[in-house]
């Protein structure tokens, strides 16, 4: 069973906002499985988010991942409405511009999207995939989120960007 139960599920809810019979549905099958990761799949305007957003504050840490951006920025709203809620939102590095270089964004950045680290002077092929003028400097926007995202006990982020994430940084361990 998890550790979170039905009655925490629902004190966790936005307080004003009384869980429809869907809703109430979603947090009991949350309460009662066996399982770390869980999918919720309803129609739209069943009440997915409160579901999730409820689901993650009493369970203390969640990954949340949306199907699309635009569903998140959705997430965003709600979770900025209903106060009580610390998190952090991330978004695939095509989203954030370079600090640098302001028509590249941090994919096509001149850091190439690799975290700034001191470049290897022995090792002209690190020098190349490293070469960033924010090398020396606090890291840029997108790393700043990144680690904010690492740190954070919930997190927000859209579907491909939460994948390759979650793989990368060894959260689905």
């Amino acid at each position: 069973m998890n550790e979170v139960t039905y009655e925490e599920l629902l004190k966790a809810f936005p307080s004003g906002i009384e869980p429809r019979e869907g809703q109430r549905l979603m947090l009991k099958a949350i309460a009662n499985t066996d399982k770390k990761y869980m999918l919720i799949q309803a129609p739209t305007g069943s009440g997915k988010t409160f579901a999730a957003i409820s689901a993650a504050k009493a369970m203390g840490s969640a990954f949340i991942l949306t199907a699309t951006r635009s569903l998140q920025d959705q997430y965003v709203e709600d979770f900025v409405k209903h106060k009580g809620y610390s998190w952090a939102e991330l978004k695939g590095r095509t989203n954030y511009k370079c600090d640098l270089n302001g028509s590249h964004n941090a994919k096509n950045a001149i850091c190439k999207g690799k975290p700034h680290r001191k470049i290897n002077e022995d090792d002209p092929k690190e020098e190349d995939l490293y070469n960033c003028k924010m090398v020396d400097r606090l890291p840029c926007t997108y790393f700043k989120k990144l680690l904010y995202a690492r740190l954070s006990k919930i997190t927000l982020i859209n579907f491909m960007a939460g994948v390759c994430f979650l793989n990368y940084h060894h959260k689905f361990e």
